[in-house]
């Protein structure tokens, strides 16, 4: 299981967990007391029921405790905590140097060559101060962001159980690959075996290896092997770095430097030179890049200048212009950026994000009077829209009573503010239709009654010509239809009662064979247009019973005039000629009475 995260160790509150080591863990955590934070090393490894080994820690990391040097990390306290104990130190900022190495990041050489410099002052502080470190590494070496270094874990969390120097196991204190001989051999040791960790240190920082590598032949290369030459990895470098790293890796102490003030002098010698000649240098180039305003270029060299000789009065001056143009340039593209922000906000009517960008634009450069004005446009079109939203409101509202003149009236408002706004030009073609719509169908409402007037009047050739037009206006209208069939249904009755009065007219005034012809006729052709009325059909019938009484009545009046003219002469002929005509005409009164005269002139 995990255990729980630790809250507080003594009087500290805990932060967070900045790392874990072999022996334990460090924290970041703050003192509340004197207002800091500070980094916490818990040593829970190696100490469990050994009082003895706990006195020593103690003992040790008070004297450690003791040490005042600008370049070793400051220990503010001690504690123990469940049983295992802590020390209380500065919390620093920066990166481990093994970190640095890591990266792979280019380094002026005079800046690699400060930190070994400054390493060097610290354990020469110590040594004289009768502490050895024993575990000297780029993991226990700080550089701070300004590039003070600081020494940390000056055998505190690796203490031996005696005097002698092997752990209980038999492994010696410290870390393999950066161990004195001395020390593998467990020989007695001094603080020349921390100088042999720094040139350890400062061969990997030079050239981002280890001299001595492998896994069981490391122990025999240290202890007999010379290191690889620098020439094997650097292409230029200073012939004294070797004789620096000659003596600082010698396998005999003796033939090490004898302090390690000894050893800072020489590298800050060798330093101060290269320092010298690159300050000259990046001088005059960052002063060439300012020149051609390459300021970004200027502020890295310059950068670099500073982390070797960070009070050189020109750079700073320099950096500092540098820095003024590079803001300068930030500003001006960054209101640029807003600038294009905006105009692509306010194009899609995101007024508020425009005049947010401009705003912001304003106060980097509160005297651009073009910057005012543009915020002031885009506050303007805000207002606009904002009046054109509220008609297109007020429209939405007349049109859902029904105010179609009213919405009309806000719309015609609404493209006086602002007639570019294609949810104006929409909402007014929109109204535009229902208003036409509108009037279609008041106008077909209004011919629809006046067809249904005009067939109560019996006028349905009118109705017809009303609902014709109800067609071309409104020819989806559901009355339509029903209405035209009753115009049309009503003009043909019209029609049928117009013709049947004409025709009874025609045939009750016929008299005369020929207009009883005539009137046939016209029967007949009615006949073909309704076959099944029944008045034609009688009218028919009428028209030919009187015809056949005209033409029978035709021929009495021609033998009435032949018998006449008979009389005299052949009386028999006479009679014969009307009795033939009664056997067509029987019954007929004057045929009758013709008879009977000339029957009583023949008898006479």
């Amino acid at each position: 299981m995990t255990a729980p995260p630790v809250k507080r160790i003594g009087k500290y509150d805990v932060i967070d967990l900045l790392g874990r080591g072999g022996m334990g863990l460090v924290y970041r955590a703050f003192d509340r007391q004197l207002n800091r934070e500070v980094a916490i090393k818990t040593v829970t490894e190696g100490f469990t029921g050994d009082q003895e080994m706990l006195q020593r820690f103690y003992r040790e990391a008070a004297k450690t405790g003791a040490l005042k040097h600008p370049n070793i990390v400051i220990v503010y306290d001690l504690g123990e905590q469940d049983g295992f104990p802590y020390i209380v130190m500065e919390y620093l900022s920066g990166d481990p140097l093994d970190r640095i190495i890591q990266s792979g990041h280019a380094q002026p050489l005079a800046f690699k060559l400060k930190i070994i410099e400054q390493v060097c002052y610290a354990l020469g502080y110590a040594h004289r101060n009768d502490v050895i470190h024993r575990d000297v590494k780029p993991a226990n070496v700080i550089v701070q962001p300004d590039g003070i270094v600081k020494l940390l874990d000056f055998g505190i969390a690796r203490q031996e159980k005696t005097d002698g120097h092997l752990t209980r196991t038999g492994h010696v204190i410290g870390t393999l690959q950066y161990m004195a001989p001395e020390r593998l051999k467990n020989e007695a040791f001094d603080g020349r075996s921390d100088i042999f960790s720094v040139g350890v240190m400062m061969f990997q920082l030079l050239t981002g290896e280890l001299p001595f590598t492998g896994d069981y032949s490391i122990v025999q290369k240290i202890l007999a092997e010379k290191h690889p030459p620098l020439r094997q990895f650097l292409h230029e470098y200073p012939s004294a770095l070797d004789g620096i790293l000659e003596r600082s890796l010698a396998k005999n102490p003796k033939d090490r430097y004898s302090t390690a003030d000894e050893m800072a002098a020489e590298v800050s010698s060798l330093a101060y030179e290269l320092k010298r000649e690159q300050v000259a240098e990046w001088i005059e180039r960052a002063e060439h890049l300012v020149k051609d305003e390459q300021y970004g270029s200027a502020r890295e060299v310059l950068l670099q200048l500073l982390k070797v000789d960070s009070q050189h009065t020109r750079a700073r001056q320099l950096i500092a212009q540098v820095q003024e143009n590079l803001s300068i340039r930030q500003r001006a593209e960054k209101i640029r950026q807003l600038r294009e922000q905006a105009a692509e906000a306010a194009s899609d009517k995101r007024y508020d994000e425009a005049i947010g960008d401009l705003q912001e634009a304003c106060s980097l450069d509160p005297a651009n009077s073009e910057l005012s004005e543009l915020l002031d446009t885009v506050r303007q079109k805000k207002r606009r829209r904002e009046l054109v939203e509220g008609y297109l409101r007020q429209a939405d509202t007349a049109r859902d009573r029904g105010d179609l003149e009213g919405a009309e009236a806000v719309i015609a408002k609404a493209l006086a503010v602002d007639r570019d706004d294609s949810r104006v030009r929409a909402a007014h073609v929109a109204l535009a239709r229902l208003i036409e719509e509108a009037n279609r169908q008041a106008k077909a409402k209004q011919l629809l009654q006046n067809a249904r007037r005009e067939i109560s009047a019996r006028h349905f050739t009118a109705a017809i010509e009303v609902l014709a037009e109800v067609e071309r206006v409104d020819p989806s209208n559901p009355e339509l239809m029903s209405l035209q069939a009753a115009a049309k249904s009503g003009r043909e009755q019209e029609q049928r009662r117009r013709i049947l009065e004409e025709l009874q007219n025609e045939v009750s005034l016929a008299s005369t064979i020929e207009e009883l012809t005539h009137a046939a006729k016209l029967v007949d052709q009615a006949l073909e247009r309704m076959p099944t009325e029944p008045i034609l059909i009688k009218f028919k019938r009428n028209v030919a019973r009187k015809l056949r009484e005209a033409e029978t009545l035709r021929r009495v009046d021609q033998v009435v005039l032949r018998c006449r003219g008979l009389m005299e002469s052949s009386p028999q002929d006479a009679l014969k000629l009307v009795q033939d005509e009664l056997q067509q005409a029987p019954g007929n009164d004057r045929l009758l009475t013709l008879q009977s005269s000339i029957v009583a002139h023949i008898s006479e």
